[in-house]
């Protein structure tokens, strides 16, 4: 995420453009109005960019809810084959199988009629239907409880780790993280 660029009037703001709803962006926001109260006229300038390294890896609680699993599954990401490997390496490991993988366009909307029409998929090959944790958010509340879908977490490296944690504790002084997941690791504080 990139948390500063120079705005055309010289001014800091924040991306992405999700600010409203975001509490991250609302805690920047008061941070920067009480910067800039104390500094006035002054202009943050910003560190070069960090680079943040992390593995993205399935939960144990999806590891184990679809291990050995028949499983009928369906995404609308940019990358279908990359959850389509993670998933079939679980479901392989105690002689599941992915049965099936639909692949929609990223962020598309799947109609209700189409998911009805997966879980018959899914139920004639006597699997279950499984959906990124992405496309789950985005799914009627009448087809959460037919879907099952692949949670990941993300997994930092140790460097990665401590700059995260310096970053966020320049920003947000009072905050901070609790545990941070390195490779390797179970997690690690």
């Amino acid at each position: 995420m990139r948390l500063w660029a120079e705005g055309a009037a010289g001014e800091a703001r924040v991306e992405p453009s999700a600010r409203s709803t975001c509490p991250f962006w609302q805690t920047l926001t008061r941070y920067w109005r009480s910067y800039r109260a104390r500094n006035p006229g002054a202009k943050p300038r910003p560190d070069p960019p960090a680079v943040l390294h992390a593995l993205l890896r399935p939960t144990e609680a999806s590891r184990t809810a679809l291990a050995g699993r028949r499983v009928v599954a369906f995404s609308a990401s940019a990358s279908p084959e990359s959850f389509a490997r993670t998933l079939d390496a679980i479901v392989r490991t105690s002689s599941g199988c992915v049965c099936a993988h639909y692949s929609y366009p990223d962020h598309a909307h799947i109609p209700d009629g189409e998911l009805r029409w997966l879980l018959v998929q899914a139920r004639e090959s006597g699997a279950v239907l499984v959906s990124t944790a992405k496309d789950a958010v985005r799914l009627p509340r009448w087809a959460l409880a037919e879907v099952l879908r692949l949670d990941v977490e993300v997994v930092w490296d140790r460097a990665s780790a401590r700059q995260l944690a310096s970053l966020l504790g320049r920003v947000l002084p009072a905050t901070q993280p609790s545990r941070i997941t390195l490779h390797g690791d179970r997690g690690a504080s």
